[in-house]
């Protein structure tokens, strides 16, 4: 039978969605003092997604699932966020700029003489 709207959802059970997230960030651990870091991409392929883009879009059908897998993002991204007091938090900051809606702050402050029209253009900002 065909589902409306598309491929009908991975999981059936909220449950077993929990389960195989808690299974992927389980996977990670090498030891006590060691683990792999946790991506978006791997939680993707981890639990039967193609990629990130069907995770984002299952978390944003808003249904029971949601919120299982926007808590499963955040624990990503408190991961990426604990990069940041270490000496080499590049990646962490590339990261959480990327993904996470994290971005530098700028401000300007523009003036003319009256009846003068600033124009300007900012190109790759959001």
């Amino acid at each position: 039978m065909a589902h409306a709207g598309g491929r009908p959802p991975k999981y059936s059970d909220a449950l077993k969605l929990a389960e195989a997230i808690d299974d992927y960030f389980n996977s990670l651990v090498i030891d006590e003092e060691h683990s792999k870091p946790p991506t978006m991409a791997g939680l993707a392929l981890a639990i039967g997604y193609a990629d990130r883009r069907s995770l984002y879009d299952a978390e944003a059908r808003k249904d029971e699932f949601a919120h299982i897998i926007k808590k499963a993002r955040v624990t990503i991204e408190n991961y990426w966020e604990s990069r940041l007091a270490t000496q080499s938090c590049t990646g962490a900051i590339f990261w959480l700029k990327n993904h996470a809606d994290y971005k530098d702050k700028t401000q300007q402050e523009l003036s003319a003489p009256e009846g003068i029209q600033i124009i300007y253009t900012v190109v790759g900002g959001k």
